[in-house]
């Protein structure tokens, strides 16, 4: 169990102050880090063709192609799916815009081969 100090903020973060304009920039600057940080990662996922059929096979288990609507209280479940392969899919785009276009060209011609 945590002690009451490890539930206590940082001292950075007690002291953040946001009126202070150097304050907001450095923030600003470690969240854009971060989020390049984010996007680079999903870009060498989506670069790999092991990637790109884990994100596929994600993105039809959160039913993202399909509707969720069941009549009754199985769609609040679906639609709590799918909400995360919309996420998925958008995290793909940002990385990436062309890697879902072609992630989608690859599945089509699999599956007009394979049936």
């Amino acid at each position: 169990m945590r002690s009451r100090e490890q539930w206590d903020l940082s001292s950075e973060e007690k002291q953040y102050d946001a009126s202070d304009e150097q304050q907001v920039k450095s923030k600003k600057t470690r969240a854009k880090i971060d989020r390049d940080n984010q996007l680079s990662s999903m870009r060498d996922i989506v670069e790999s063709d092991g990637g790109q059929e884990f994100l596929w096979r994600l993105l039809a288990r959160c039913k993202v192609y399909e509707t969720s609507f069941t009549g009754n209280s199985q769609t609040f479940f679906n639609e709590g799916k799918r909400e995360v392969g919309l996420w998925v899919l958008s995290e793909i785009v940002a990385a990436d815009p062309a890697a879902y276009a072609k992630m989608m060209m690859k599945n089509t011609e699999e599956f007009l081969k394979n049936g």
